[in-house]
């Protein structure tokens, strides 16, 4: 059964992810169900685990609305991400061995300058995502607390639903890899002011986007 339970999740979940369900959407247990191909019962679980991960909201007899990304909704997410990075940064840099940050620092700036140089195509702009991914996974791994990698893997879920409505353009994404390449090179000299300072505004002005849906 629980087997059953963790394929409903992922289904539901990846739908939702994926841009097949969207924001604000509202559909019925029987269609989510019929979508992936699960029973009511693994379903049900399901549901009120992606409930409780704020990625969609029940309403008795009216149904279930995938997440509304209000202004509240957006600052809320990026408030947990903040603060655990923040967090998680102040770790890296004091536990960070120099190879795994000069590693970093290295395809950052080596995408960066091919993103540069060239047009940006959809293989590309995949890759400008893995890697900024993997900078932030870095940095929050540093923390060695399950319980708030765990939190941020949840809103992490958040974040990717506020980026469907983004128009995350290539020019932001190679703005975002400069912005990383700053804090690197801040980690590298065991710059903690410079690093957090660098952090709180590449975040702060991801936030700005997603407030404004550009």
């Amino acid at each position: 059964m629980q087997t059953k339970v963790n394929d409903a999740y992922k289904g539901f979940k990846d739908c939702i992810l994926d841009g097949r369900l969207l924001p604000g959407q509202f559909v019925t247990q029987k269609e989510l169900c019929e979508l992936i191909g699960v029973s009511i019962a693994p379903a049900r679980e399901a549901i009120q685990r992606l409930e409780h991960e704020m990625l969609l909201k029940v309403y008795p007899k009216r149904g279930i609305q995938i997440s509304s990304l209000s202004p509240q909704y957006i600052r809320n997410s990026y408030q947990v991400r903040m603060i655990i990075e923040k967090e998680a940064l102040s770790q890296f840099i004091d536990s960070a061995e120099i190879g795994e940050i000069e590693r970093l620092y290295n395809a950052s700036k080596a995408l960066l300058s091919e993103a540069e140089d060239a047009v940006l195509t959809d293989e590309l702009s995949q890759r400008l995502d893995t890697l900024d991914t993997e900078f932030h996974d870095a940095i929050v791994a540093h923390l060695d607390n399950e319980i708030l990698s765990r939190v941020y893997q949840i809103n992490q879920a958040r974040i990717r639903l506020i980026r469907l409505s983004n128009r995350n353009t290539g020019d932001r994404k190679v703005t975002a890899m400069r912005e990383h390449l700053g804090i690197l090179s801040a980690c590298l000299e065991r710059d903690v002011p410079t690093a957090m300072s660098g952090l709180e505004q590449h975040l702060l002005a991801s936030q700005r986007r997603a407030l404004d849906g550009a």
